[in-house]
C-alpha cells in the first residue's frame, strides 16, 4: 500500500516511528530500519505539509499520522515534477506564440515585398506603355508628314514629266536627229522619264499607306501588290545582304480586297523579316490557292533566329515587341492581324527557336458582292 503511493520519477513514500526510523523500506535515500537524521517529526494532529532541503535538492513532504500506532506516513513530491506539465504547456504556448508572430512577420514581409515588386513591374509597364504610345503617335506624324510631302512632290513630278513629253516632242518635230550629241539627248530624256515614274511609284504607295482604315473594293492582283511591296523594300534587303526570294502561283486569281491596307500588311511582315534575319539571310515569299476552297495563302518564311514559344501566342498584341528598346513600337503584327481579319481572312504564325519564323494569310476568293456583305457584317 505504501508503494503504491511512491507516484513519479522523483516521488516517495515510508512509513517513520517517532525517532524517524523507518519502518518501510524507501525508494530513494535509505534502507528499512535506518534512521532518518535529516527528517524531524513535529508535532501536529491531521495532516501536516512542510518543505525541506536535502543534499540541495527541495521537496515538499506531507505526513499524516497512522491510528493505533506511533506512525508516521510520509509522502515525498518533487515540486518541478507536479509542475512539469504546466511548466510545458507554458513553454508551448510561448513557443506557439513566437511562432506565429514569426510567420506574420515574414509574411508581411514577402506580402510586402511582391506587392512593391508588382508596383515596380506596374510602373514599368506604364512607362513602356507610354514610350509605346508617344514612339506611335511620333509615326503616325511621320505618316502624316510623308503623305504630304509625296502630295507636294507630285506636282513637280508632273511638271517634269510634262517638260520631258514636250521635248521628246521637239525632238522628233525638229530636225535634231542629225546632230551628233542626238543619242545623247534621247537617253536622258529616256532615264528622266523613267526615274520620274519611279519616284511617282514612291509616293503613291506613301499616299498609300497613309489612307484611311476602312476598306475598299478594288481587284487585287496579290502576285503584283506582293512584287511591288517587295521593291519598296528590296533596297534595305540588299543593303543587308538579304535576298528575298519569290515563289508565286502563276494562275493565282484575282480577289476583291483592299490593295492598300494588303499593302500595309504586307510591308509590315516584311519589315519585321528583314529586322528578324539582320543581314546574310533569306526572305521566301510564297502563294498558293485552292479554287475548290475558294481561299488563297501568302506565306512569308525567314531563316532568323525564331520566336521562343512562350512569346509566340502574345505577337499580335499590340505594344509586344521582341525588339530592342526604341527599334519598336509593336503596332505593326497587331495592325496586321485587325487589317486581315476586317478583309474576312486569317493571319498565322509558327516559328521554332534557330531556324525562322512563317506568317501565313489566309484570304479568300470572293467576288464583289460577297466581299461588300463581308464588309458589312
Amino acid at each position: 500500500m505504501v508503494k503504491a503511493a511512491q507516484v513519479g520519477q522523483k516521488g516517495d513514500a515510508f512509513v517513520l516511528n517517532k525517532d524517524c526510523v523507518l519502518q518501510t523500506p524507501p525508494r530513494f535515500g535509505g534502507e528499512l530500519l535506518q534512521k532518518l537524521d535529516y527528517m524531524s517529526i513535529p508535532k501536529f494532529t491531521g495532516i501536516h505539509v512542510e518543505e525541506m532541503t536535502f543534499n540541495g535538492e527541495s521537496n515538499l513532504y506531507a505526513m499524516a499520522l497512522l491510528k493505533n500506532k506511533d506512525w508516521v506516513l510520509v509522502i515525498k513530491e518533487s515540486p518541478r515534477e507536479e509542475l512539469m506539465p504546466l511548466q510545458r504547456a507554458r513553454l508551448l504556448v510561448i513557443g506557439l506564440g513566437f511562432l506565429g508572430i514569426l510567420i506574420i512577420v515574414m509574411g508581411t514581409i514577402l506580402g510586402t515585398r511582391a506587392m512593391v515588386a508588382r508596383v515596380i513591374e506596374a510602373d514599368r509597364e506604364k512607362a513602356a506603355l507610354d514610350e509605346s504610345l508617344m514612339q506611335s503617335s511620333k509615326m503616325a506624324a511621320l505618316g502624316k508628314l510623308a503623305a504630304g510631302i509625296a502630295h507636294e512632290v507630285n506636282n513637280p513630278l508632273a511638271v517634269i514629266k510634262e517638260k520631258v513629253g514636250w521635248l521628246s516632242d521637239l525632238m522628233s518635230e525638229e530636225d535634231v536627229s542629225k546632230s551628233e550629241n542626238f543619242q545623247e539627248f534621247e537617253d536622258a530624256l529616256r532615264k528622266i522619264d523613267y526615274h520620274v515614274d519611279r519616284a511617282r511609284k514612291v509616293t503613291h504607295r506613301l499616299l498609300g499607306f497613309a489612307r484611311r482604315m476602312e476598306p475598299s473594293q478594288d481587284r487585287v492582283n496579290v502576285n503584283k501588290v506582293l512584287e511591288e511591296t517587295i521593291d519598296f523594300l528590296r533596297n534595305e534587303a540588299h543593303y543587308r545582304n538579304i535576298e528575298i526570294r519569290s515563289e508565286y502561283a502563276p494562275d493565282l486569281p484575282e480577289i476583291t480586297s483592299d490593295q492598300a491596307q494588303l499593302q500595309q500588311v504586307f510591308l509590315n511582315i516584311l519589315n519585321n523579316a528583314i529586322d528578324a534575319v539582320v543581314k546574310d539571310g533569306l526572305i521566301t515569299v510564297r502563294t498558293t490557292h485552292n479554287s475548290q476552297k475558294k481561299k488563297m495563302a501568302i506565306c512569308i518564311a525567314d531563316n532568323g533566329p525564331g520566336i521562343p514559344n512562350e512569346v509566340l501566342n502574345r505577337v499580335f498584341d499590340p505594344f509586344f515587341t521582341t525588339k530592342e528598346v526604341g527599334k519598336g513600337t509593336g503596332l505593326g503584327l497587331s495592325i496586321s492581324y485587325s487589317i486581315v481579319e476586317k478583309l474576312g481572312g486569317r493571319i498565322m504564325v509558327a516559328s521554332e527557336v534557330g531556324s525562322g519564323t512563317t506568317f501565313t494569310i489566309s484570304l479568300p476568293i470572293l467576288n464583289q458582292d460577297r466581299f461588300s456583305e463581308s464588309i458589312s457584317l
